[in-house]
């Protein structure tokens, strides 16, 4: 025999390479279904996370109006009486 090559000669019958096949497809069947358990998960954090960034875009609509009515309020309050005394002030001679 030559050094470093041996030769080892398996006799397979064909029950065992089925028994062997169904073992392997029900191993794939388990780790897809972990997979499948991984992606819900994952997909039940996005959808948590996506009800928490829809209740801080409210919360910051909320704010947003609540800044634009004081400034209008602001604006008319302060520009009322100063166009009404540009309008009473008396003119400049030429």
């Amino acid at each position: 025999m030559k050094r470093g090559c041996s030769r080892i000669s398996l006799s397979l019958h064909p029950g065992y390479l089925i028994e062997l096949i169904k073992t392997l497809i029900e191993q794939m069947d388990k780790r897809f279904d972990a997979v499948d358990k991984r992606f819900e998960a994952a997909d039940k954090r996005f959808e948590a996370m996506q009800q928490q960034m829809d209740q801080r875009f409210d919360a910051l609509t909320r704010r947003i109006d609540r800044f634009m009515v004081w400034s209008s309020a602001t604006t008319l309050t302060v520009g009322g009486p100063a166009v009404a005394a540009l309008k009473l002030w008396p003119p400049a001679d030429p």
